[in-house]
């Protein structure tokens, strides 16, 4: 029986129009009547009129039992909430935060001016890809929004701008692919620099409802939202079906104030109060009729039928209020309510989208491209047309010179590409790193982790022989490794150091060396950029290198009677001349700012000294260290103080450091205190103590 009047409820609603006012005493008040093919008429016609009394009195039955559960549902929905976990309550943030709209419009500024293009050549066309992950974006509020795809950015095509520095324009409509991008086709297979676009986007209007009590209502564009109650750990809500979409999101807060975690919501649907109003007053009619047949009022089902014409109202609008629950992880003290309330107003842009760091940029007129007809790869120029056929079942760019994949049976192989004769050959070898360095130069090895050569990916030459342990890349030129003795070749290939060192290094310009003696200590060496040692006086060892001051500290070990001995010979220029001797001092470190730190021999203290060697300032402190642009930091007396280069106390420090930071030729030191404080080069506190 319900099942029947559910069905019949459903065909005469959907016949039903706006009619209804106020049902409660008048069925007929200010109401339209059904029609002639209303399904109400049309289901007694094939009845007789004992069976048709009987029809009415089935749906009178059921509509009964309609109300009376829509009337419970909606009493136990607004009255009954969830019981509380005895468990500890379960915190999070609040992922939905109300800003104002110049700074939602600034966010989603910054967040277009992120975006960029993604081109594939399909020959003879072009698929452009524009990357756009909602969960990027720091605004929940949005990230939901642009789920919907009727509400994400439209992107249109302006202007084409190829790498040949033509342009073209176009109008083409980017459409979304996947969740993860938005995409599409041009007529074109050349390769793109940059396109411009026209963006149009808007963003939801939001309201905040803060409830703090029961039985709340708010109006609102949709209808009027019923915060029915909170009672436990539930929130109970009351609002016309249709507004359920705009119901963006209920955080419940916890007495402490944080934000409970959800775990879950339900709800149902029921008949308004005008329907469940009509509902009642068509059940009255029905009761009306069935008395009428049994007391021979109406005799016939042609009475019966203009009975109901004349007094059966359509039924009002179909709308339906929905009962929702929200349930959280812990009992809650006051709810909010985050509801969409409309759409602003459509902001529209122009952006010019360049292409990612990740995407294709060869500089040598050779673009990857795949065949739409056949999918096979090959390569495309300037023009977009074939530069080498589309024959490779796979093709990936590893520098511009070099591709990987497979043609026919042969798969992931190494492919030069030979710029002279326009083709791809495969090689006998395997890129180390796929990194070009300056002049067009690659490392390469005979197998994965095998012995490394250089070669000239433009031509082909080889450079320096696959015979080496490892190769290192370093200011221009190729530190090599061959059975732990290292050596070192120019950009062209030439040997400047044999392979017989244990250390090679590069700084200023020079060549620092280190090799291994039969005494063990290490002889070290300081080379030209030409191969040419600047070593003209008795040292075998130097501390740092050349600094700004072009002054470079050596000394020089030795043994006797099996005891090691280091003696301080003194600076020398960068053609190797001494220029100031340290033979008298102690201790010697090397200069930093124009000053360096020196220990005499007779009372073991420290001072400084200028590039001229001249003590400027005198031997007064216990401990000395590099001077940095303004300070030196000085220990005198167990006192830890900053002086300046004419010797005056800048700062007294708290305490001695217990660990520092102390780079030559810089203000970048840091002084770690005993206390637990920390202080820069100019004095300032950075750290506090914990």
């Amino acid at each position: 029986m319900i099942k029947n009047i559910i069905l019949f409820i459903g065909f005469l609603l959907i016949a039903s129009c706006n009619g209804l006012q106020n049902q409660e005493n008048n069925c007929l008040k200010n109401t339209p009547k059904i029609k002639e093919d209303n399904i109400l008429l049309t289901s007694i016609d094939t009845l007789t009129l004992s069976a048709s009394k009987s029809f009415l009195e089935d749906q009178y039955n059921s509509i009964e039992t309609l109300i009376d559960f829509s009337e419970s549902n909606l009493e136990f929905s607004l009255t009954v909430g969830e019981v509380t976990s005895e468990e500890e309550p379960k915190f999070s943030d609040s992922y939905y935060r109300m800003l104002p709209s110049d700074t939602i419009e600034s966010k989603l500024d910054t967040y277009m001016n992120k975006l960029f293009l993604m081109q594939e050549i399909q020959y003879p066309e072009s698929r452009l890809r524009i990357p756009f992950e909602p969960y990027n974006f720091s605004m929940k509020l949005m990230n939901d929004f642009w789920e919907d795809d009727n509400n994400i950015p439209k992107v249109t095509v302006n202007t084409i701008f190829y790498g040949d520095q033509t342009s073209a324009h176009d109008t083409a409509l980017f459409q979304k692919d996947s969740y993860r991008s938005l995409a599409t086709q041009i007529p074109s297979s050349k390769y793109i620099d940059s396109i411009e676009v026209q963006v149009s986007y808007a963003y939801p209007i939001m309201k905040e409802i803060l409830v703090l009590q029961k039985e709340t209502k708010t109006e609102l564009p949709d209808g009027s939202l019923v915060v029915a109650g909170i009672s436990g750990n539930t929130v109970s809500l009351q609002y016309p079906n249709n507004m359920h979409e705009k119901i963006v999101a209920v955080e419940g807060v916890h007495e402490s104030d944080n934000y409970l975690v959800s775990t879950g919501s339900s709800g149902s649907t029921r008949p308004t109060e005008e329907m469940i109003a009509y509902l009642k007053c068509f059940n009255n009619t029905l009761s009306t009729a069935v008395d009428k047949i049994e007391n021979k009022e109406i005799d016939a089902k042609e009475v019966l039928r203009s009975f109901l014409l004349q007094n059966v109202a359509q039924a009002p609008k179909n709308d339906q209020l929905r009962l929702q629950r929200f349930q959280f992880s812990g009992t809650v003290k006051k709810a909010k309510i985050y509801v969409q309330t409309g759409v602003s107003e459509e902001i529209n842009r122009s952006l010019v989208l360049k292409k990612s760091e990740g995407d294709q940029k060869p500089t040598n007129g050779y673009y990857l491209a795949i065949d739409k007809q056949t999918q096979k790869k090959g390569l495309v120029d300037d023009t977009g047309e074939w530069a080498i056929r589309p024959q490779y079942e796979n093709l990936l760019m590893m520098n511009d010179y070099y591709y990987s994949g497979g043609y026919k049976d042969n798969f992931n192989q190494l492919y030069w590409l030979n710029t002279k004769e326009n083709k791809l050959e495969h090689v006998s070898y395997v890129l180390d790193e796929a990194q070009i360095y300056p002049d067009n130069l690659v490392n390469i090895e005979k197998i994965t982790n095998g012995p490394e050569g250089v070669i000239n990916a433009k031509t082909g030459r080889m450079i320096i022989p696959m015979k080496y342990d490892y190769i290192r890349p370093q200011e221009g030129f190729f530190i090599t490794d061959l059975n732990n003795k290292e050596g070192l070749y120019d950009k062209k290939g030439r040997n400047i150091l044999p392979e017989i060192f244990n250390s090679i290094a590069i700084s200023d310009d020079f060549f620092y060396v280190s090799k291994k003696t039969s005494n063990s200590y290490y002889d070290k060496d300081v080379y030209t950029l030409k191969g040419l040692s600047i070593k003209k006086s008795k040292w075998n060892d130097y501390d740092e290198f050349f600094g700004k001051d072009g002054l470079l500290l050596v000394k020089y070990n030795y043994k006797k009677n099996n005891v090691r001995y280091s003696d301080y010979v003194g600076f020398i220029n960068k053609n190797g001349k001494t220029i100031i001797s340290t033979k008298k001092y102690e201790q010697v470190q090397p200069f930093s700012n124009g000053l360096a730190a020196v220990k005499n021999k007779k009372d073991k203290m420290w001072g400084y000294i200028n590039t001229k060697g001249k003590l400027v300032i005198p031997f007064l402190y216990d401990k000395a260290h590099p001077f940095q642009e303004r300070y030196a930091y000085v220990v005198k007396n167990r006192e830890a103080l900053l002086i300046d280069s004419n010797n005056k106390v800048f700062k007294k420090l708290p305490d001695t450091y217990n660990s520092a930071t102390l780079p030559l030729d810089s203000n970048k030191a840091i002084y770690r205190l005993s206390n637990g404080e920390t202080y820069d080069a100019d004095g300032n506190l950075v750290e506090r103590i914990k």
